[in-house]
């Protein structure tokens, strides 16, 4: 039996009512098959890619953008996700 921690449609809809600058949201399905995880992490890294370009877009500081991304890099290095 797999664990599997998805949000309900509550959690989905509060987060869909945060407005707030540099604020991200990802939804990434993951697997327990390593063959399947080089996929998730390129599909993770452009997650991140987009997510920095919109923060870009929106004229939000690199200052306040860094911390995202070294959040996502954290977590692609990380063996375990």
């Amino acid at each position: 039996m797999l664990y599997v921690d998805l949000p309900s449609p509550a959690e989905i809809g509060h987060l869909d009512l945060r407005r707030l600058d540099g604020f991200v949201s990802v939804y990434l399905p993951t697997t327990p098959l390593t063959e399947d995880i080089r996929q998730r992490r390129t599909r993770l890294k452009q997650l991140e890619d987009e997510a920095v370009s919109r923060q870009e877009a929106s004229g939000l500081e690199k200052l306040r953008i860094w911390p995202l991304e070294e959040h996502f890099e954290t977590v692609l290095e990380d063996d375990d996700f």
